[in-house]
Protein backbone atom coordinates (compact mmCIF):
# COMPACT_ATOMS: atom_id res chain seq x y z
CA UNK A 1 0.00 0.00 0.00
CA UNK A 2 1.57 3.24 -0.84
CA UNK A 3 2.39 5.42 1.89
CA UNK A 4 -0.28 8.22 2.97
CA UNK A 5 0.73 11.83 3.08
CA UNK A 6 -0.28 14.69 4.49
CA UNK A 7 -1.21 18.10 2.65
CA UNK A 8 -1.51 21.08 4.75
CA UNK A 9 -4.73 21.64 5.88
CA UNK A 10 -5.92 24.63 3.60
CA UNK A 11 -5.02 22.94 0.74
CA UNK A 12 -6.53 18.79 1.31
CA UNK A 13 -6.63 17.02 4.47
CA UNK A 14 -5.86 14.21 3.01
CA UNK A 15 -3.48 12.95 -0.08
CA UNK A 16 -6.33 11.38 -1.98
CA UNK A 17 -3.87 9.57 -4.56
CA UNK A 18 -2.51 7.20 -2.09
CA UNK A 19 -6.14 6.42 -0.82
CA UNK A 20 -6.90 2.82 -0.80
CA UNK A 21 -9.35 2.16 -3.26
CA UNK A 22 -8.87 5.43 -4.74
CA UNK A 23 -8.94 4.40 -8.22
CA UNK A 24 -12.31 3.73 -8.55
CA UNK A 25 -13.59 6.60 -8.10
CA UNK A 26 -10.68 8.69 -9.54
CA UNK A 27 -12.06 12.19 -10.91
CA UNK A 28 -10.76 12.87 -14.74
CA UNK A 29 -7.25 14.53 -14.98
CA UNK A 30 -6.84 13.99 -11.14
CA UNK A 31 -4.20 10.96 -9.64
CA UNK A 32 -5.37 7.73 -10.65
CA UNK A 33 -7.13 9.02 -13.95
CA UNK A 34 -5.73 9.21 -17.05
CA UNK A 35 -8.83 12.47 -18.10
CA UNK A 36 -11.57 12.26 -20.36
CA UNK A 37 -11.39 10.33 -24.05
CA UNK A 38 -11.65 12.84 -27.00
CA UNK A 39 -14.97 10.50 -27.34
CA UNK A 40 -16.41 11.00 -23.88
CA UNK A 41 -15.73 15.23 -24.31
CA UNK A 42 -17.46 15.28 -27.16
CA UNK A 43 -20.41 13.06 -25.57
CA UNK A 44 -20.53 15.33 -22.53
CA UNK A 45 -20.72 18.70 -25.07
CA UNK A 46 -23.63 17.34 -26.97
CA UNK A 47 -25.30 16.00 -23.75
CA UNK A 48 -24.85 19.73 -22.79
CA UNK A 49 -25.62 21.25 -25.99
CA UNK A 50 -28.86 19.53 -26.04
CA UNK A 51 -29.15 20.40 -22.88
CA UNK A 52 -29.25 24.03 -22.72
CA UNK A 53 -31.09 24.12 -26.12
CA UNK A 54 -33.72 22.40 -24.71
CA UNK A 55 -33.94 24.83 -22.09
CA UNK A 56 -34.23 27.77 -23.98
CA UNK A 57 -36.59 26.55 -26.38
CA UNK A 58 -38.79 26.57 -23.55
CA UNK A 59 -37.78 29.95 -22.56
CA UNK A 60 -38.08 31.21 -26.34
CA UNK A 61 -41.39 29.72 -26.34
CA UNK A 62 -42.73 31.46 -23.64
CA UNK A 63 -41.52 34.96 -23.93
CA UNK A 64 -42.18 34.75 -27.43
CA UNK A 65 -45.38 33.64 -27.65
CA UNK A 66 -48.15 35.24 -29.20
CA UNK A 67 -50.56 34.73 -26.44
CA UNK A 68 -51.27 37.63 -23.96
CA UNK A 69 -51.48 36.37 -20.03
CA UNK A 70 -55.06 36.20 -19.58
CA UNK A 71 -56.18 38.18 -16.65
CA UNK A 72 -52.62 40.15 -15.94
CA UNK A 73 -52.78 42.83 -13.73
CA UNK A 74 -52.49 46.37 -14.27
CA UNK A 75 -49.33 46.10 -13.88
CA UNK A 76 -47.55 45.69 -16.08
CA UNK A 77 -50.31 46.16 -18.71
CA UNK A 78 -49.03 43.25 -20.87
CA UNK A 79 -47.10 39.80 -19.73
CA UNK A 80 -45.34 38.46 -22.91
CA UNK A 81 -46.20 35.44 -23.95
CA UNK A 82 -47.16 32.77 -21.33
CA UNK A 83 -45.03 34.14 -18.56
CA UNK A 84 -46.78 33.16 -15.70
CA UNK A 85 -47.77 36.49 -13.28
CA UNK A 86 -49.83 35.84 -9.89
CA UNK A 87 -50.07 37.58 -6.51
CA UNK A 88 -46.89 36.88 -5.85
CA UNK A 89 -45.39 38.47 -8.56
CA UNK A 90 -47.28 41.45 -8.06
CA UNK A 91 -45.52 41.50 -4.86
CA UNK A 92 -42.44 41.60 -6.13
CA UNK A 93 -42.72 43.73 -9.46
CA UNK A 94 -44.16 46.31 -6.74
CA UNK A 95 -41.24 46.14 -4.30
CA UNK A 96 -38.87 46.72 -7.46
CA UNK A 97 -40.37 50.05 -7.66
CA UNK A 98 -39.19 51.04 -4.46
CA UNK A 99 -35.41 52.31 -3.15
CA UNK A 100 -33.75 49.69 -0.84
CA UNK A 101 -33.62 52.42 2.27
CA UNK A 102 -37.77 51.53 2.07
CA UNK A 103 -40.32 49.58 4.21
CA UNK A 104 -41.89 48.29 0.80
CA UNK A 105 -38.56 47.17 -1.16
CA UNK A 106 -38.88 44.85 2.26
CA UNK A 107 -42.14 43.70 1.61
CA UNK A 108 -40.35 40.87 -0.06
CA UNK A 109 -37.12 39.13 -0.18
CA UNK A 110 -34.69 41.08 -1.19
CA UNK A 111 -33.05 39.37 -4.47
CA UNK A 112 -35.96 38.85 -6.42
CA UNK A 113 -36.92 42.65 -6.66
CA UNK A 114 -33.44 43.45 -7.03
CA UNK A 115 -33.20 41.37 -9.72
CA UNK A 116 -36.40 42.91 -11.32
CA UNK A 117 -34.77 46.68 -10.71
CA UNK A 118 -31.49 45.60 -12.42
CA UNK A 119 -33.46 44.36 -15.41
CA UNK A 120 -35.23 47.37 -15.68
CA UNK A 121 -38.52 44.97 -14.70
CA UNK A 122 -38.64 43.59 -18.37
CA UNK A 123 -40.02 40.26 -17.64
CA UNK A 124 -38.54 39.04 -20.95
CA UNK A 125 -35.26 39.94 -19.86
CA UNK A 126 -36.18 38.24 -16.27
CA UNK A 127 -37.35 35.04 -17.96
CA UNK A 128 -34.09 34.33 -19.53
CA UNK A 129 -31.68 35.12 -16.88
CA UNK A 130 -33.19 33.13 -14.51
CA UNK A 131 -33.51 30.40 -17.29
CA UNK A 132 -29.43 31.33 -17.40
CA UNK A 133 -28.71 30.79 -13.76
CA UNK A 134 -31.08 27.68 -13.55
CA UNK A 135 -29.18 26.18 -16.49
CA UNK A 136 -25.69 26.73 -14.81
CA UNK A 137 -26.55 25.81 -11.48
CA UNK A 138 -27.49 21.82 -13.09
CA UNK A 139 -24.07 21.87 -15.27
CA UNK A 140 -22.44 22.93 -12.74
CA UNK A 141 -23.99 19.81 -9.84
CA UNK A 142 -23.23 17.90 -13.26
CA UNK A 143 -20.10 17.94 -13.83
CA UNK A 144 -18.26 18.00 -10.07
CA UNK A 145 -20.72 15.15 -9.56
CA UNK A 146 -19.70 13.38 -12.43
CA UNK A 147 -15.79 13.68 -11.91
CA UNK A 148 -16.53 10.69 -8.59
CA UNK A 149 -17.16 8.56 -11.37
CA UNK A 150 -14.49 5.78 -12.85
CA UNK A 151 -16.21 5.23 -16.05
CA UNK A 152 -16.74 7.60 -19.34
CA UNK A 153 -20.46 5.98 -19.32
CA UNK A 154 -21.31 6.34 -15.71
CA UNK A 155 -19.96 10.07 -15.61
CA UNK A 156 -22.16 10.75 -18.96
CA UNK A 157 -25.07 9.14 -17.95
CA UNK A 158 -24.51 11.16 -14.87
CA UNK A 159 -24.60 14.54 -16.39
CA UNK A 160 -27.64 13.05 -18.78
CA UNK A 161 -30.36 11.88 -15.55
CA UNK A 162 -29.45 15.47 -13.99
CA UNK A 163 -30.41 17.23 -16.91
CA UNK A 164 -33.54 15.09 -17.77
CA UNK A 165 -34.32 16.39 -13.77
CA UNK A 166 -33.89 19.68 -14.97
CA UNK A 167 -36.20 19.30 -17.88
CA UNK A 168 -38.90 17.94 -15.88
CA UNK A 169 -41.99 20.03 -15.97
CA UNK A 170 -42.69 19.98 -12.68
CA UNK A 171 -39.48 22.40 -12.62
CA UNK A 172 -39.47 23.61 -15.58
CA UNK A 173 -42.34 25.14 -15.40
CA UNK A 174 -41.45 27.67 -12.74
CA UNK A 175 -38.72 28.94 -15.42
CA UNK A 176 -41.31 31.11 -16.92
CA UNK A 177 -42.71 32.74 -13.64
CA UNK A 178 -42.30 35.69 -11.95
CA UNK A 179 -41.67 34.08 -9.00
CA UNK A 180 -38.74 33.00 -6.70
CA UNK A 181 -39.27 29.45 -7.21
CA UNK A 182 -36.37 29.01 -10.00
CA UNK A 183 -33.57 31.05 -7.85
CA UNK A 184 -34.71 29.04 -5.30
CA UNK A 185 -34.18 25.65 -7.40
CA UNK A 186 -31.34 27.31 -8.75
CA UNK A 187 -30.08 28.12 -5.89
CA UNK A 188 -30.25 24.72 -3.97
CA UNK A 189 -29.01 22.67 -7.12
CA UNK A 190 -26.02 25.22 -6.46
CA UNK A 191 -25.25 24.63 -3.05
CA UNK A 192 -25.22 20.95 -3.47
CA UNK A 193 -22.71 21.22 -6.32
CA UNK A 194 -20.46 23.48 -4.04
CA UNK A 195 -20.89 20.83 -1.05
CA UNK A 196 -19.61 17.88 -3.80
CA UNK A 197 -16.94 20.48 -4.59
CA UNK A 198 -16.19 20.69 -1.12
CA UNK A 199 -15.36 17.28 -0.75
CA UNK A 200 -13.53 16.95 -4.08
CA UNK A 201 -11.36 19.47 -2.25
CA UNK A 202 -11.70 21.29 0.60
CA UNK A 203 -9.98 24.29 -0.44
CA UNK A 204 -10.53 27.86 1.19
CA UNK A 205 -11.61 29.03 -1.98
CA UNK A 206 -14.73 26.83 -2.33
CA UNK A 207 -15.71 26.82 1.55
CA UNK A 208 -16.00 30.66 1.05
CA UNK A 209 -18.11 29.73 -2.40
CA UNK A 210 -20.16 26.98 -0.24
CA UNK A 211 -20.57 29.81 2.95
CA UNK A 212 -21.45 31.99 0.22
CA UNK A 213 -24.36 30.59 -0.89
CA UNK A 214 -25.85 30.21 2.42
CA UNK A 215 -25.58 33.87 2.99
CA UNK A 216 -27.09 34.52 -0.64
CA UNK A 217 -30.02 31.57 -0.12
CA UNK A 218 -30.99 33.49 2.99
CA UNK A 219 -31.48 37.03 1.32
CA UNK A 220 -33.32 34.80 -1.27
CA UNK A 221 -36.31 32.99 0.99
CA UNK A 222 -37.01 33.15 4.54
CA UNK A 223 -37.42 30.04 4.93
CA UNK A 224 -33.26 29.49 4.08
CA UNK A 225 -32.89 31.67 7.36
CA UNK A 226 -33.40 28.05 8.99
CA UNK A 227 -30.12 26.79 7.38
CA UNK A 228 -27.89 30.02 7.80
CA UNK A 229 -28.59 29.32 11.58
CA UNK A 230 -26.94 25.91 11.61
CA UNK A 231 -23.77 27.80 10.41
CA UNK A 232 -23.17 28.98 13.97
CA UNK A 233 -22.79 25.18 15.47
CA UNK A 234 -21.32 24.01 13.27
CA UNK A 235 -18.61 26.66 12.42
CA UNK A 236 -17.92 26.22 16.61
CA UNK A 237 -17.83 22.78 15.97
CA UNK A 238 -15.50 23.34 12.92
CA UNK A 239 -12.68 25.47 14.92
CA UNK A 240 -12.89 23.14 17.67
CA UNK A 241 -11.85 20.49 15.13
CA UNK A 242 -9.70 22.00 12.60
CA UNK A 243 -7.66 24.79 14.43
CA UNK A 244 -5.97 25.55 11.17
CA UNK A 245 -9.25 26.39 9.85
CA UNK A 246 -10.67 28.49 13.11
CA UNK A 247 -10.93 31.95 12.17
CA UNK A 248 -12.58 31.23 8.59
CA UNK A 249 -14.87 29.07 10.41
CA UNK A 250 -16.30 31.55 13.51
CA UNK A 251 -16.31 34.04 10.78
CA UNK A 252 -18.66 32.15 8.48
CA UNK A 253 -20.90 31.82 11.60
CA UNK A 254 -20.36 35.10 12.54
CA UNK A 255 -21.65 36.47 9.28
CA UNK A 256 -24.51 33.43 8.18
CA UNK A 257 -25.94 34.35 12.03
CA UNK A 258 -25.75 38.10 11.76
CA UNK A 259 -27.11 37.66 7.81
CA UNK A 260 -30.19 35.59 9.40
CA UNK A 261 -30.93 37.61 12.29
CA UNK A 262 -30.71 40.57 9.94
CA UNK A 263 -33.24 39.37 7.07
CA UNK A 264 -35.55 38.48 10.29
CA UNK A 265 -35.75 41.86 11.16
CA UNK A 266 -36.50 42.91 7.45
CA UNK A 267 -39.67 40.57 8.04
CA UNK A 268 -40.05 43.21 10.50
CA UNK A 269 -39.81 46.02 8.87
CA UNK A 270 -41.13 45.31 5.33
CA UNK A 271 -44.88 46.05 4.50
CA UNK A 272 -46.21 44.29 2.12
CA UNK A 273 -46.37 46.32 -0.90
CA UNK A 274 -49.98 45.02 -3.12
CA UNK A 275 -51.55 45.60 -0.11
CA UNK A 276 -51.81 49.38 -0.69
CA UNK A 277 -50.65 52.01 -3.18
CA UNK A 278 -47.73 53.33 -0.58
CA UNK A 279 -46.36 51.03 1.82
CA UNK A 280 -43.48 53.02 2.62
CA UNK A 281 -45.12 53.50 6.64
CA UNK A 282 -45.31 51.77 9.62
CA UNK A 283 -45.51 48.41 9.12
CA UNK A 284 -48.46 47.86 11.69
CA UNK A 285 -51.02 49.74 9.63
CA UNK A 286 -54.21 47.95 8.45
CA UNK A 287 -53.49 48.73 4.90
CA UNK A 288 -49.65 47.75 4.48
CA UNK A 289 -49.15 44.95 7.03
CA UNK A 290 -45.53 43.38 7.56
CA UNK A 291 -44.81 40.43 4.95
CA UNK A 292 -44.96 38.00 8.06
CA UNK A 293 -48.53 38.21 8.27
CA UNK A 294 -49.85 36.17 5.82
CA UNK A 295 -47.93 33.16 6.01
CA UNK A 296 -48.91 33.34 9.90
CA UNK A 297 -52.45 33.76 9.50
CA UNK A 298 -52.00 31.23 6.43
CA UNK A 299 -51.13 28.57 9.03
CA UNK A 300 -53.75 29.48 11.92
CA UNK A 301 -56.25 29.17 9.86
CA UNK A 302 -55.84 26.11 8.36
CA UNK A 303 -54.07 24.28 10.86
CA UNK A 304 -54.21 25.67 14.34
CA UNK A 305 -57.76 26.17 14.49
CA UNK A 306 -59.03 23.37 12.52
CA UNK A 307 -57.33 21.15 15.17
CA UNK A 308 -58.76 20.68 18.59
CA UNK A 309 -55.89 19.73 20.59
CA UNK A 310 -53.58 22.79 18.69
CA UNK A 311 -56.51 25.16 18.78
CA UNK A 312 -56.96 24.37 22.91
CA UNK A 313 -53.06 24.86 23.44
CA UNK A 314 -53.23 28.25 21.64
CA UNK A 315 -56.50 29.15 23.47
CA UNK A 316 -55.25 28.22 26.75
CA UNK A 317 -52.42 31.25 26.15
CA UNK A 318 -53.98 33.80 25.23
CA UNK A 319 -55.24 33.47 21.76
CA UNK A 320 -58.91 34.76 21.74
CA UNK A 321 -61.86 32.64 20.50
CA UNK A 322 -61.40 32.04 16.56
CA UNK A 323 -64.71 31.50 15.88
CA UNK A 324 -65.07 34.07 13.23
CA UNK A 325 -62.15 32.44 11.45
CA UNK A 326 -63.03 28.40 11.40
CA UNK A 327 -66.19 29.17 8.99
CA UNK A 328 -63.78 29.31 6.61
CA UNK A 329 -62.44 26.13 4.63
CA UNK A 330 -59.46 27.71 2.84
CA UNK A 331 -57.70 30.80 3.71
CA UNK A 332 -58.23 32.31 -0.07
CA UNK A 333 -61.75 32.80 1.03
CA UNK A 334 -60.41 34.92 3.93
CA UNK A 335 -59.48 37.82 2.13
CA UNK A 336 -57.04 40.50 4.04
CA UNK A 337 -59.25 43.50 3.29
CA UNK A 338 -62.44 41.33 5.18
CA UNK A 339 -59.73 40.60 7.77
CA UNK A 340 -59.80 44.27 8.69
CA UNK A 341 -63.40 44.33 9.61
CA UNK A 342 -64.47 45.13 13.17
CA UNK A 343 -65.32 41.37 13.91
CA UNK A 344 -61.66 40.17 13.32
CA UNK A 345 -60.53 43.37 15.53
CA UNK A 346 -59.69 41.10 19.04
CA UNK A 347 -58.45 38.02 16.61
CA UNK A 348 -55.72 40.26 14.61
CA UNK A 349 -54.30 41.90 17.42
CA UNK A 350 -53.41 39.38 18.61
CA UNK A 351 -51.75 37.67 15.56
CA UNK A 352 -50.11 40.69 15.67
CA UNK A 353 -48.76 41.07 19.19
CA UNK A 354 -48.51 37.75 20.12
CA UNK A 355 -48.94 34.93 16.78
CA UNK A 356 -45.85 34.87 16.17
CA UNK A 357 -43.67 33.75 19.61
CA UNK A 358 -46.67 31.31 20.46
CA UNK A 359 -46.31 29.60 17.10
CA UNK A 360 -42.73 29.42 17.87
CA UNK A 361 -42.84 28.41 21.54
CA UNK A 362 -45.61 25.74 20.00
CA UNK A 363 -43.19 24.52 17.49
CA UNK A 364 -40.26 23.93 20.29
CA UNK A 365 -42.54 22.57 22.99
CA UNK A 366 -44.31 20.29 20.40
CA UNK A 367 -40.86 18.26 18.57
CA UNK A 368 -43.45 15.22 17.78
CA UNK A 369 -45.80 17.62 15.85
CA UNK A 370 -42.52 19.63 14.08
CA UNK A 371 -40.99 16.48 12.97
CA UNK A 372 -43.85 14.20 12.59
CA UNK A 373 -46.45 16.35 10.85
CA UNK A 374 -44.31 17.17 7.87
CA UNK A 375 -43.85 13.31 7.51
CA UNK A 376 -47.16 13.01 7.34
CA UNK A 377 -47.47 15.22 4.44
CA UNK A 378 -44.84 13.21 2.43
CA UNK A 379 -46.57 13.64 -0.64
CA UNK A 380 -46.72 17.53 -0.64
CA UNK A 381 -42.50 17.61 0.21
CA UNK A 382 -41.87 14.60 -2.58
CA UNK A 383 -44.53 15.03 -5.30
CA UNK A 384 -45.00 19.04 -4.76
CA UNK A 385 -46.58 20.84 -7.62
CA UNK A 386 -48.94 18.69 -8.54
CA UNK A 387 -52.16 19.95 -9.25
CA UNK A 388 -53.40 18.15 -5.92
CA UNK A 389 -50.65 19.77 -3.94
CA UNK A 390 -50.98 23.75 -4.99
CA UNK A 391 -52.91 26.22 -3.63
CA UNK A 392 -56.64 27.03 -5.47
CA UNK A 393 -54.79 31.40 -5.74
CA UNK A 394 -51.63 29.12 -7.10
CA UNK A 395 -53.47 27.17 -9.63
CA UNK A 396 -55.75 30.18 -10.45
CA UNK A 397 -52.62 32.81 -11.04
CA UNK A 398 -49.77 30.09 -12.40
CA UNK A 399 -50.92 27.27 -14.14
CA UNK A 400 -54.41 27.90 -15.50
CA UNK A 401 -52.82 29.19 -18.59
CA UNK A 402 -52.83 26.71 -21.66
CA UNK A 403 -49.69 26.60 -23.53
CA UNK A 404 -47.73 27.60 -20.23
CA UNK A 405 -47.12 24.08 -19.12
CA UNK A 406 -44.45 22.36 -20.75
CA UNK A 407 -45.48 19.25 -22.73
CA UNK A 408 -44.04 17.00 -25.33
CA UNK A 409 -40.79 15.82 -24.99
CA UNK A 410 -40.69 17.39 -21.32
CA UNK A 411 -43.10 14.71 -20.34
CA UNK A 412 -40.65 12.40 -21.40
CA UNK A 413 -37.83 13.69 -19.12
CA UNK A 414 -39.77 13.89 -16.27
CA UNK A 415 -40.66 10.26 -16.58
CA UNK A 416 -37.27 9.39 -16.29
CA UNK A 417 -35.76 11.32 -14.01
CA UNK A 418 -38.94 12.85 -12.13
CA UNK A 419 -40.71 9.51 -10.77
CA UNK A 420 -44.15 10.24 -9.52
CA UNK A 421 -44.91 7.16 -7.43
CA UNK A 422 -44.47 8.19 -3.94
CA UNK A 423 -44.11 4.81 -1.92
CA UNK A 424 -40.87 3.86 -4.69
CA UNK A 425 -39.24 7.62 -3.99
CA UNK A 426 -39.96 6.95 -0.37
CA UNK A 427 -38.33 3.68 -0.36
CA UNK A 428 -35.28 4.66 -2.59
CA UNK A 429 -34.80 7.59 -0.14
CA UNK A 430 -34.46 5.14 2.67
CA UNK A 431 -32.37 3.21 0.68
CA UNK A 432 -30.29 6.25 0.05
CA UNK A 433 -29.67 7.58 3.42
CA UNK A 434 -28.78 3.90 4.99
CA UNK A 435 -26.18 4.36 2.27
CA UNK A 436 -24.57 7.58 3.74
CA UNK A 437 -25.35 6.77 7.05
CA UNK A 438 -22.10 4.14 6.52
CA UNK A 439 -19.12 6.44 6.76
CA UNK A 440 -15.76 5.49 6.75
CA UNK A 441 -13.24 5.43 9.18
CA UNK A 442 -11.54 8.24 7.92
CA UNK A 443 -14.75 10.66 6.86
CA UNK A 444 -11.18 13.16 5.76
CA UNK A 445 -10.57 11.13 2.74
CA UNK A 446 -12.24 12.08 -0.38
CA UNK A 447 -14.94 9.17 -0.16
CA UNK A 448 -15.55 9.77 3.37
CA UNK A 449 -16.09 13.40 2.08
CA UNK A 450 -18.52 12.76 -0.18
CA UNK A 451 -20.97 10.52 1.58
CA UNK A 452 -20.66 13.50 4.11
CA UNK A 453 -21.20 16.16 1.94
CA UNK A 454 -24.32 14.08 0.42
CA UNK A 455 -25.63 13.46 3.39
CA UNK A 456 -25.53 16.75 4.83
CA UNK A 457 -26.93 17.97 1.35
CA UNK A 458 -30.21 15.09 1.86
CA UNK A 459 -30.36 17.07 6.21
CA UNK A 460 -30.64 20.65 4.76
CA UNK A 461 -33.08 19.63 1.90
CA UNK A 462 -35.33 18.16 4.79
CA UNK A 463 -34.90 20.86 6.70
CA UNK A 464 -35.65 23.24 4.34
CA UNK A 465 -38.71 21.12 3.39
CA UNK A 466 -40.13 21.21 7.42
CA UNK A 467 -39.29 24.81 7.59
CA UNK A 468 -41.13 25.80 4.36
CA UNK A 469 -44.05 23.51 5.54
CA UNK A 470 -44.35 24.87 9.35
CA UNK A 471 -43.38 28.88 7.76
CA UNK A 472 -46.72 28.91 5.35
CA UNK A 473 -49.99 26.27 5.47
CA UNK A 474 -51.40 27.19 2.49
CA UNK A 475 -48.39 26.53 -0.30
CA UNK A 476 -46.73 23.58 0.65
CA UNK A 477 -46.63 22.14 -2.55
CA UNK A 478 -44.83 25.10 -4.63
CA UNK A 479 -42.41 26.11 -1.55
CA UNK A 480 -41.38 22.24 -1.24
CA UNK A 481 -40.03 22.23 -4.82
CA UNK A 482 -36.52 24.09 -4.28
CA UNK A 483 -35.84 21.03 -1.62
CA UNK A 484 -37.46 18.25 -3.70
CA UNK A 485 -34.58 19.04 -6.41
CA UNK A 486 -32.16 18.93 -4.33
CA UNK A 487 -33.01 15.61 -2.40
CA UNK A 488 -34.00 14.26 -6.12
CA UNK A 489 -30.60 15.06 -7.33
CA UNK A 490 -28.71 13.30 -4.17
CA UNK A 491 -31.11 10.26 -4.86
CA UNK A 492 -29.54 10.64 -8.27
CA UNK A 493 -25.78 10.88 -7.76
CA UNK A 494 -25.67 8.40 -4.90
CA UNK A 495 -27.38 5.60 -6.48
CA UNK A 496 -25.51 6.03 -9.62
CA UNK A 497 -21.83 6.75 -8.25
CA UNK A 498 -22.62 3.70 -5.76
CA UNK A 499 -23.66 1.74 -9.46
CA UNK A 500 -20.22 2.99 -11.08
CA UNK A 501 -18.13 1.72 -7.27
CA UNK A 502 -19.99 -1.46 -7.81
CA UNK A 503 -18.84 -2.14 -11.15
CA UNK A 504 -15.62 -1.09 -11.33
CA UNK A 505 -14.75 -3.21 -8.19
CA UNK A 506 -16.53 -5.96 -10.12
CA UNK A 507 -14.36 -5.64 -13.40
CA UNK A 508 -11.18 -5.00 -11.00
CA UNK A 509 -11.57 -8.02 -10.01
CA UNK A 510 -12.18 -9.65 -13.48
CA UNK A 511 -9.94 -7.97 -15.54
CA UNK A 512 -6.22 -7.77 -15.13
CA UNK A 513 -4.97 -4.34 -13.73
CA UNK A 514 -3.20 -3.19 -17.07
CA UNK A 515 -6.59 -3.82 -19.07
CA UNK A 516 -8.52 -2.09 -16.56
CA UNK A 517 -6.70 1.21 -16.30
CA UNK A 518 -6.84 1.02 -20.17
CA UNK A 519 -10.48 0.71 -19.93
CA UNK A 520 -10.52 3.42 -17.80
CA UNK A 521 -8.62 5.60 -20.04
CA UNK A 522 -10.32 5.00 -22.89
Amino acid sequence: MAKTSVRPVSTVAVDDAAEPGRGALAAPGSPGSSGPSPRERLAVRVVTGAFLVALFAYAGVIVFGASPLRGSPAWPDYVPGHVMFGTDSAGYYRASHHVWWERGFFGAPMIYPLLLQVLVRNLVAVVLVQTALYGAAWIWLARVSARFAARPTMRILIAAILFALALSPELLLWTASISTETLSIAHAVAFLAALVSVAEQPTLRRWTVLVGLVVLGALLRDSNTAIALLVLPAGVVAAVRFPAWRRFALASAVVCTVVALGVSSLANIGSVPYAGDDCDVPPTSDDCPPRWLYPLMDTIVIRVVRDEGSYDWFVARGMPDAAVVKKYTDVYELDIGEFKEPQFDEFREWIYSEGRTSYLWFLVTHPRYTLWRPVLADEQIFLPGSDSNLAPETRRSYGAYTGSTPGAIYGWFGAAAFWRWLGLVEVWALLVVLALSGLPATPLRRDGRLRLALGVGFAVGLLHAVANYHGDAAEVGRHAIAPNAQLRAILWVTTLLAIDRWWSRRRSRQVPEGDLVADRSG
